[in-house]
């Protein structure tokens, strides 16, 4: 399977459970049955149509781990980051770790994918995807960790402006 793919499902699972009302944003309000969205406190909601209506962008080339970024957009943004993850002694760590915050650097976690030096296996591996939302003004990073002769790799980075 082609690993965008991997990413290309990610974010179809979100629009469909925004859309069926299976994800509900902290605070949200909701109106006959529609989830109306999660307010900021800048002001800004996250909807089923601000999904929808959202531009997708491949910043693979152009997103690297451990370097700190901040959304100007004017919009909220949806990143959808997918990493491989290569365990190569039953307790390394090997795990990606989103972190977003209004100020820099960012520690407030968003997101986690990956081994957390879990006994098993000395060698394993997996696909792992992360997903957040980020505020306009604030600052985000994705920070990997690798312990042993562990391999995290980014594969793929997309970010949607809603």
């Amino acid at each position: 399977m082609r690993k965008d793919y991997l990413v290309f499902a990610a974010l179809m699972l979100v629009l469909v459970a925004v859309n069926a009302g299976i994800i509900v944003w902290a605070n949200s309000q909701t109106q006959g049955g529609v989830i109306m969205g999660h307010t900021w406190s800048s002001g800004e909601k996250i909807t089923s149509t601000k999904l929808n209506e959202g531009t997708v962008s491949d910043v693979t080339a152009s997103r690297a781990s451990e370097t700190i970024y901040q959304n100007t957009g004017g919009r909220m943004l949806l990143v959808i980051a997918t990493y491989s993850f290569n365990k190569a002694a039953a307790l390394d760590n090997c795990y990606a770790q989103a972190r977003v915050q209004n100020v820099t650097p960012p520690i407030t976690q968003a997101a986690d994918a990956g081994f957390h030096g879990q006994a098993g296996a000395s060698v394993q591996y997996l696909f792992g995807v992360l997903s957040f939302v980020v505020p306009n003004n604030y600052y985000y990073r994705i920070m990997e960790t690798e312990s042993g002769a562990s391999v995290v790799t980014k594969i793929k980075w997309y970010e949607i402006q809603l």
